[in-house]
């Protein structure tokens, strides 16, 4: 703001001084003061950036402290590819102390839990699978939606269900949540 004030002072006085000058004298007064107002643009430009700046690492910090912990979630998997018949489903696991996102009510790290089924069909020597995962709140209801998907699947001619023995979700250290809340940092629940 003080630098502002100043830039427009010195263009003033530079307007009231050049009365009595020549055509080229006038044409350099007019453009020192473009230049200083350019350089006023960018010296307000970058003083709002630092602002901005100042105000997302507040934004960031006040995120970290919106985590919370859940109650027992209840998780099962569903994989499947386009190179096989076979879709593999697990059985409904409870995962105790799940973290959530306060403002969305959304479970955080749950590409770490798809991650884990993943990696334990390539174990198993089944590559190429797309899985997911799904989260209910009671036991009930994941029954009923692994109910729904497997009716869906047998729906298809072509595809068939399997079982993915041996398979259970297990809760997921905060350490390895990593959230948009800072720069690669991960965040552990309170």
């Amino acid at each position: 703001m003080k630098q502002k004030l100043t830039i427009i002072v010195v263009l003033m006085v530079l307007l009231l001084i050049g009365g009595g000058v020549s055509a080229g004298a006038q044409s350099n007064k007019a453009d020192r003061i473009t230049q200083a107002i350019k350089a006023a643009k960018q010296a307000e430009k970058a003083s709002k950036k630092a602002g901005k700046a100042k105000k997302d690492a507040e934004e960031v910090a006040t995120h970290v402290q919106e985590l919370g912990m859940m109650d027992t979630r209840y998780l099962f998997g569903v994989a499947t590819s386009f190179a096989d018949s076979v879709t593999y489903v697990t059985m409904v696991a409870p995962v105790d102390s799940m973290v959530y996102d306060l403002n969305t009510k959304a479970p955080l790290g749950l590409d770490l839990y798809t991650l884990s089924f993943r990696n334990f069909l390539e174990a198993q020597g089944l590559r190429g699978y797309i899985c997911s995962t799904f989260v209910c709140m009671t036991e009930k209801e994941a029954e009923r939606r692994l109910t729904a998907v497997c009716k869906r699947v047998n729906k298809k001619k072509r595809t068939r269900l399997a079982s993915a023995d041996g398979f259970i979700y297990h809760r997921i250290a905060t350490d390895y949540i990593y959230t948009n809340a800072g720069e690669g940092t991960s965040v552990s629940a309170p």
